[in-house]
């Protein structure tokens, strides 16, 4: 998709992401039986109030993918990612996912970052290039009751105990 843009999701209007939020929480509803629509009603919010932090991916001012992100002491925590099944374009995924690590590893006092990100539309995550060095990523996929879960876990290279196990 050649029109894309990658958007803070403070740049956007409610309107520009709330169609990608309810097919998102028929995902949630198809795949695992879950209501999701208290979710999207705070995040929804948020992103009227514009203090949601995350990235959205827009085509022809149409989010068709977004993921957020929360920062909890010294832990960012990517909220979720999710791509529209009609316009998916993984392209985006990758790009929204770069984009998002990016921000937390330059954020101060980071020194983890976790995602479950919930696969739906056969959602693939790559490591993304901005992980340096100085961060590892490690990915673990591992099957639950309902599907796939992908668990994403950026660190920085920790000391180690005399016993040759990381101190967390």
């Amino acid at each position: 998709m050649s029109d894309l843009q990658y958007l803070p999701i403070s740049y956007l209007e409610e309107n520009q992401l709330l169609p990608l939020m309810y097919e998102e929480e028929g995902a949630w509803m198809a795949d695992l039986c879950w209501d999701y629509a208290s979710v999207r009603q705070i995040l929804s919010s948020f992103v009227r109030k514009k203090l949601l932090p995350g990235y959205a991916a827009v085509s022809q001012n149409e989010a068709i993918a977004y993921t957020y992100f929360l920062v909890n002491q010294t832990k960012g925590i990517i909220g979720a990612m999710y791509a529209s099944k009609l316009r998916y374009s993984q392209e985006a995924v990758d790009e929204l996912i770069s984009l998002t690590v990016a921000s937390l590893k330059d954020t101060p006092n980071i020194k983890r970052v976790e995602a479950q990100i919930m696969p739906f539309n056969n959602l693939s995550s790559q490591q993304p290039s901005c992980v340096t060095d100085s961060i590892f990523i490690h990915a673990i996929s591992w099957k639950w009751i309902y599907g796939n879960i992908v668990r994403i876990r950026i660190q920085r290279p920790s000391r180690r105990s005399s016993h040759g196990h990381p101190h967390t």
